[in-house]
């Protein structure tokens, strides 16, 4: 959120399941629009939700909606060129496989990922939970 690199430096920026992270999104998406050159693009590809109060483990995480996204990006002055989810192909799989590994693998890692899995499945069956990929483009 606060690179070293000048201004106008980039053709493009990627973000793949990090942004959940951050608490300062709008700072995040600033700098984005401020190290790109004009006409450049950022795809960013993370996980999304509707109702945040119901996802059981928050901590560390910031999860946002889709419009939320797009207005963070669009407040930056990026120009929304794309939005697509994907959750209905992500939670329900990796949520099975989970519970495939932990028959195996009693780890407790494996418990904690099934116990998030879980919710996130619940939550994306529900239309709340998404894995979305946006691209933007910041204008000429």
């Amino acid at each position: 959120m606060a690179l070293s690199s000048d201004a106008d430096s980039f053709d493009f920026t990627l973000c793949i399941e990090s942004s959940f992270h951050y608490d300062d999104k709008e700072r995040f998406f600033a700098e984005n629009f401020r190290v790109l050159k004009a006409g450049g693009q950022a795809v960013l590809a993370d996980i999304t939700c509707e109702n945040v109060e119901r996802v059981t483990f928050r901590r560390g995480n910031h999860f946002e909606s889709r419009l939320r996204y797009i207005d963070l990006a669009e407040k930056a002055g990026f120009i929304v060129e794309s939005v697509e989810d994907i959750g209905q192909l992500v939670y329900r799989q990796l949520y099975e496989y989970i519970l495939k590994f932990n028959k195996d693998n009693r780890e407790l890692n494996g418990k904690y990922w099934s116990v998030v899995l879980r919710n996130y499945a619940r939550l994306a069956d529900e239309g709340l939970m998404g894995y979305h990929f946006f691209r933007f483009r910041k204008p000429l």
